[in-house]
């Protein structure tokens, strides 16, 4: 493309372009950005960008992370190799960046932009280390330029907005999002989350102002909403990551590429001759929470009728006492429910249960710690999630089969720990978890149980406050009992590291703690370390005596088993030298 390049440097003084560096106090432990400020500063000294000024603008300079709309024409030499301006062949619309951080803006352009006003158009000369060969710029270089070459270019700035308002949601950063009105919370949608929303999709004119497309091809902006499953595939990628990264009420602006803007099977895609680029203007009305809690699939949480409060702060995340009525079917079928709580007893009353102690199913004991109080979800469940190990399936459902349940949580009690409660009041909570621990363990639920026990001695750990001896002995007890019993439960699990690990933080808290060495003898045999296991047992039998004719049994035990080794390791010899 010719251009006027080279006469406007012919008719006006090139003046040596600096941009006024802010020192930020806050330097890498190195000097490396400090350093860094001072080399650029001494680059635009000498000439790394030169830039005239054709038409003054006005307003404020932009900042780092504003969006900014630009006009550009680049090339070398004598000719422009592209260009946004239509009379060039461009497609006649500014394009945006986000300065700071897009990556596809020379690093002599976003410095430049840096010191320019709202409607400001200049012309500069930027060399290869500002250009292409900066280390900033890591896409390719368009055709017709080189890596070394010095840059010429024409830039007009023709909108600024400010970077508060602004997000890029897509990864290649080309697509962003403006926020026109806050929304009314802070609970963002995500897959596979259903959304209502209001849409307008538009394509710019060249005489269209940035963030002001005027030619409409899809719209439902009253009326019924429209309404989609995020990642579906039902919206364009530009349109679905930007709802991402809304809240209920947001009304935003979406500018992005054709190809961001197409590919949806609910929303057309813009006309490809156009501008090159789309809007969407978007009020997210509403979603609906649809959770994947294992990741898989297997286990799927559907609001059907929301709660009373602020997700997720006010749901029992933690261990709770539930009250809460279900019933349970087979998925998609229309059958009746074959369980229902309000079917037994009194039908009002809810039931009560305590979370995490495996006296319901896994799916409803899942799905209600992310529920608010007053909230009905409807629980798709494979087996595994619903009634698999368990003797309490009821008639009607069968091994394999997909369930639904429709859960309403009535009303949770937490026991929680806050800032202001007493050591007795800790206590009080950790001697319960220690408790229910017990009676899963007692089940056999070593992995339930583990939760609680470690939940209980994380609790007497951070007590720094006792009121007197006996509330100190009373946590020392409390707390060498858990460590006992999460090491039984990883000895159960032939996890002998871990068992080890705690027996040896319970002879922290209590050294003639015979029980500890006792159980570490165990672990310790587990990995074949039967010298320092009878040490242990031995050490046991010092401390308590009552302990002798049990540790007699254990030693004659282990003795066998190290035989038995090494009869094995005996064999495996003879077949090698074979």
């Amino acid at each position: 493309m010719a251009s006027a390049f080279q006469s406007c440097l012919a008719l006006l003084q090139l003046q040596v372009y600096r941009e006024t560096l802010e020192l930020q106090p806050n330097v890498d432990e190195k000097g490396i950005d400090d350093e860094a400020d001072f080399q650029q500063a001494e680059d635009l000294s000498k000439g790394a960008i030169l830039k005239a000024t054709l038409n003054e603008g006005s307003g404020e300079v932009p900042a780092t992370n504003d969006l900014v709309f630009l006009h550009l024409r680049i090339g070398k030499g004598n000719s422009y190799l592209t260009s946004t301006r239509p009379e060039d062949g461009g497609q006649g619309h500014p394009q945006p960046f986000i300065l700071g951080k897009s990556k596809n803006l020379l690093k002599g352009l976003e410095l430049a932009v840096r010191g320019m006003r709202r409607g400001e158009r200049a012309v500069l000369d930027i060399q290869p280390g500002y250009a292409y060969q900066h280390r900033t710029w890591v896409l390719d270089i368009p055709p017709g330029l080189r890596k070394g070459d010095t840059i010429h270019a024409e830039v007009e700035l023709v909108e600024v907005v400010p970077g508060r308002t602004v997000r890029a949601v897509l990864a290649a950063e080309d697509t962003f999002k403006v926020t026109e009105q806050a929304g009314r919370d802070f609970e963002t949608p995500r897959a596979p989350y259903k959304v209502k929303l209001h849409l307008r999709a538009s394509t710019p004119s060249s005489d269209d102002r940035p963030l002001g497309a005027s030619q409409t091809y899809f719209t439902m902006q009253s009326g019924t909403p429209l309404e989609a499953t995020l990642g579906s595939g039902q919206l364009p990628p530009g349109l679905d990551a930007a709802l991402h990264s809304m809240v209920r009420g947001e009304r935003s602006i979406v500018t992005c590429p054709h190809e961001a803007a197409s590919g949806g099977t609910l929303v057309p895609d813009p006309d490809a001759s156009g501008s090159g680029r789309a809007e969407f203007a978007i009020e997210l009305l509403d979603f609906t929470q649809v959770r994947d809690l294992t990741g898989s699939g297997e286990l799927v949480k559907t609001i059907m009728q929301q709660g009373e409060g602020v997700f997720p702060v006010d749901c029992p995340v933690e261990d709770s006492l539930i009250q809460a009525h279900w019933r349970v079917r087979r998925q998609g079928t229309g059958e009746a429910w074959v369980f229902d709580t309000r079917s037994a007893g009194d039908a009002q009353r809810p039931i009560e249960f305590d979370t995490g102690m495996a006296t319901v199913p896994d799916a409803v004991d899942m799905a209600v710690r992310l529920m608010l109080e007053g909230e009905v979800a409807l629980v798709t469940s494979s087996w595994r999630y619903a009634y698999q190990g368990r003797a309490d399936a009821p008639q009607g459902v069968t091994e394999g089969d997909t369930l639904e349940f429709e859960v309403e949580l009535v009303h949770f009690e937490r026991d929680q720990i806050r800032e202001d409660t007493t050591t007795a009041g800790r206590l009080t909570v950790a001697s319960k978890w220690k408790d229910q621990g017990n009676m899963l363990f007692k089940r056999e639920l070593l992995k339930l149980a583990k939760a609680k026990y470690l939940k209980a001695s994380k609790v007497v750990e951070r007590i720094v406050d006792y009121a007197d001896d006996q509330t100190y002995e009373q946590s020392q007890t409390l707390q060498v009992s858990c460590y006992l019993n999460l090491a039984l439960c990883a000895t159960k699990q032939r996890e002998a590291a871990e068992a080890i690990h705690y027996c040896n933080k319970a002879l922290e808290v209590d050294p003639a703690c015979a029980k500890a060495l006792f159980r570490r003898a165990a672990a310790l045999a587990l990995v074949g370390e039967y010298a320092s296991a009878r040490e242990d047992l031995q050490a046991a039998v010092n401390i308590d005596a009552s302990l002798e004719p049990d540790a007699k049994r254990e030693t004659a035990r282990l003795a066998s088993q190290e035989k038995a080794q090494a009869a094995k390791q005996r064999k495996g010899f003879g077949r090698f030298f074979k």
